[in-house]
């Protein structure tokens, strides 16, 4: 199993084995900017966490978060304090309120395009995608390409700020003005990594071969 762990706008892939250490070093980072001015003379054991169904706004993008059962290790009585006034303390549970976040990764992502006419790039990002994937039980695990709007294969994601059809004028237009508000994109494709769900969990523009090549190993070296 491999997990998804964010903190603030940092995306990783975390083996399993790994993630407990993760969380904790995130965890940690995180108090001492937030709480104790950088400090560093003391560690987070995290012990324990699970995920739990919640709501995730616009930014956060997600929809499971993790419960976090740590203690402290080497902390001053000062910082003690600190941390007790701030409603910290040892087997306390963490929450969310410190933008740490972990999901599962599995085989239930696909990738969601948009592109221009006549774009190289987009066409060499979905070829990329399109070369098949298999696990190591030899099973096919690629990501699928959708370049179409949601469920409607006849409208396509392709921005045609030039088009001759009214409708997809005003759409790229629209699109155009939301893709570059949301994801700050300069240059096309942008790219998301999208859940069953409809969650974005990862997303870039232009292309980016980097990270075509982290998501498709991610993809097969993930297990349900």
């Amino acid at each position: 199993m491999q997990f998804i762990l964010k903190k603030g706008k940092n995306l990783k892939l975390v083996d399993q084995d790994n993630v407990k250490e993760e969380l904790s070093e995130a965890i940690k980072s995180n108090l001492s900017s937030k709480y104790l001015d950088g400090a560093d003379n003391f560690d987070v054991v995290v012990s324990d966490f699970e995920t739990l169904e919640v709501t995730g706004d616009d930014n956060q993008q997600y929809d499971k978060i993790s419960k976090i059962g740590y203690q402290f290790e080497g902390l001053t009585s000062e910082q003690e304090e600190v941390m007790a006034k701030h409603g910290f303390s040892d087997s306390n549970v963490l929450m969310a309120n410190l933008n740490v976040i972990i999901t599962p990764l599995n085989s239930g992502l696909h990738v969601v395009m948009y592109s221009t006419p006549n774009c190289m790039k987009c066409r060499i990002t979905k070829q990329n995608f399109a070369k098949s994937i298999k696990n190591d039980e030899g099973i096919d695990v690629s990501l699928t390409v959708q370049d179409y709007y949601k469920d409607n294969i006849d409208e396509t994601n392709v921005i045609d700020i030039l088009s001759e059809d009214e409708n997809k004028k005003n759409w790229s237009l629209s699109k155009v003005e939301k893709i570059k508000e949301k994801y700050g994109v300069k240059s096309m494709p942008l790219v998301k990594i999208v859940d069953n769900d409809g969650h974005t969990i990862d997303f870039w523009s232009d292309m980016d071969v980097a990270a075509i090549k982290k998501w498709k190993e991610a993809t097969k070296n993930a297990k349900n």
